[in-house]
């Protein structure tokens, strides 16, 4: 079955910079698969950065991860936007327990605000290069702040200032205030009739552009929010060119091994040869867990 998206559904995307939500799975399926991931993935250590519940590029060491990333109510829609041949570069959950502070508005274009170097390199990075997926694991609300956009804002300019906070561990994470930890300041006015608050039931997903400003209000409930997503780029898209040397970058309070990091193929095939490509992670996955398919559409 093809999950390719329709000539209306690509210009709307082209229009406001992200689309969806989608249904990857059924909130049922999200509870399985939310438990395995909670027991297997987010209360172990990273194989890959050795933290403990390491919440960084998961989809490098746990099939369940890799699996949903690359399924194909997922890929074929990536794909309609991107073209064929995709890399997956970064993952990360994303953690909003009960009154966690807002998430300020932000955009994920090359990265160069947060470190010396931009992470991300491009001939053409006013242009879609990357794309970002985020998948609902809980029901997220505007109570317990689901992610927020600006309509068109990826067709816009805005300065922006980053601020990094003193470099201790407990100044950074997704319970902090700003980006992370981070103190960003995106100079625009709000304009609440471009505002969209992308509410999800776990097993729906959306997509965006990485010029699309996005944020999300405080978590006002009782309840956590957690998400998870990946970032796909195009193969010629160098990623931590300027790090691998060194095998590290200093990032978000922490030192990050790049000795065991690498690109894992999403689509279509690499033929650039400008990235460093991991391994595909083994063990049981989806289909496993599950024991049938996803009722995806």
């Amino acid at each position: 079955m093809s999950y390719k998206l329709t000539a209306d559904q690509v210009a709307s995307f082209h229009e406001n910079g992200f689309i969806g939500p989608f249904k990857l799975c059924s909130p049922e399926e999200m509870a399985v698969i939310r438990q395995q991931i909670e027991k297997e993935v987010i209360n172990t250590p990273s194989s890959v950065y050795g933290f403990e519940k390491c919440p960084r590029d998961r989809h490098l060491d746990s099939r369940i991860v890799y699996d949903l990333f690359t399924h194909p109510t997922v890929r074929d829609r990536l794909t309609s936007l991107l073209g064929p041949d995709l890399l997956i570069w970064r993952s990360s959950f994303f953690f909003k327990p009960p009154g966690a502070p807002a998430t300020v508005w932000h955009r994920a274009n090359v990265f160069k605000e947060y470190v010396d170097n931009p992470i991300l390199e491009t001939n053409e990075p006013d242009n879609l290069f990357q794309l970002t997926t985020w998948i609902a694991l809980d029901e997220a609300t505007m109570e317990n702040g689901c992610v927020q956009f600006i309509k068109g804002s990826h067709k816009e300019y805005y300065k922006t200032v980053i601020t990094k906070p003193d470099d201790q561990l407990q100044n950074f994470g997704n319970d902090k205030k700003g980006l992370m930890g981070y103190d960003v300041q995106v100079d625009f006015d709000l304009d609440e009739s471009r505002l969209v608050n992308m509410e999800c039931q776990p097993g729906e997903f959306f997509i965006f552009d990485q010029r699309t400003l996005h944020g999300s209000p405080p978590n006002a409930s009782a309840k956590r929010r957690m998400g998870v997503n990946f970032r796909a780029v195009q193969p010629h898209v160098k990623a931590y060119g300027h790090f691998l040397e060194d095998g590290k970058i200093e990032h978000f309070g922490r030192s990050w091994d790049l000795s065991r990091w690498g690109c894992i193929l999403l689509s279509g095939k690499d033929t650039s040869g400008v990235n460093k490509i991991a391994e595909l992670p083994s063990g049981k996955g989806l289909g496993d867990l599950l024991q049938a398919p996803i009722a995806a559409s």
